[in-house]
């Protein structure tokens, strides 16, 4: 992850899926708040790998992600 080899915080994760005509779908089940409680008291380095984990576990699913970074 890019954020990991440049030392960039991740704070969280917007999913949604993209709908005919433009529409935008927010998937609030597949959103992450790494900011929040009790994800905000972990390390860089806990943050990151929740936030890999995260990812990789909602891969299959069809699914986007913006990502918010500190």
């Amino acid at each position: 992850m890019a954020c990991r080899e440049n030392g960039v915080q991740v704070l969280g994760f917007d999913a949604f899926r993209l709908l005919p005509g433009g529409r935008i779908q927010p998937i609030m089940d597949d959103s992450l708040d790494l900011s929040a409680q009790p994800f905000s008291r972990y390390s860089l380095g806990e943050g990151l790998a929740i936030a890999e984990r995260f990812i990789k576990e909602r891969m299959e699913k069809g699914i986007l992600f913006e990502m918010v970074t500190g």
